[in-house]
């Protein structure tokens, strides 16, 4: 379990992990954080192929059920991994 505080990336900011995980091309896997924005900006999560400098897939606060700006939200998706993904 990891936790990552972004205060304030600046305008269509970001925050990203460096932890590297071994997952197997062709597997299915499932990405889920808590997320919470205190502003108007919508919290989304992606999973990310570094291999081919791609979005696999993402999600973002509203497209998550019951989700109300300024609360806590559970973003969760399932996804493949890029057989192309090393």
């Amino acid at each position: 379990t990891q936790s990552l505080k972004v205060s304030n990336s600046g305008a269509n900011g970001y925050a990203q992990t460096n932890a590297v995980l071994a997952l197997v091309p062709g597997g299915a896997y499932t990405l889920e954080a808590l997320a919470y924005s205190a502003s108007a900006t919508e919290p989304k999560l992606i999973a990310w192929d570094n291999t081919n400098s791609a979005t696999i897939d993402s999600k973002t606060a509203t497209e998550m059920i019951g989700y109300l700006p300024g609360t806590w939200v559970r973003l969760s998706f399932a996804f493949m991994v890029p057989t192309t993904c090393m």
